[in-house]
């Protein structure tokens, strides 16, 4: 990546938040009590990998990924801001 941006340049990406994708189960909430909204999951943060789920349709797959393997830290680029 930083072979192919020019001196001082931008690179711009944008992905979902790892806390949406580590739930091996897309529990997402987990129900304590009468209070189906206790907590939510997540299981499996630090256990990158492939994760099916369903988006619209089933099978989606996608890869979980942790914010720390997103800090790009031995890719030669100098900043990372997230927002």
């Amino acid at each position: 990546m930083y072979d192919v941006l020019k001196p001082n340049g931008h690179l711009l990406f944008s992905t979902e938040h790892p806390i949406v994708s580590c739930d091996v189960k897309e529990r997402r909430w987990i129900a304590v009590g009468d209070n189906p909204h206790d907590h939510y999951a997540i299981d499996n943060y630090n256990i990158g990998g492939l994760r099916e789920s369903t988006w619209f349709v089933s099978g989606v797959r996608r890869y979980h990924r942790s914010m720390t393997t997103w800090s790009f830290q031995h890719s030669g680029i100098r900043s990372l801001e997230f927002t």
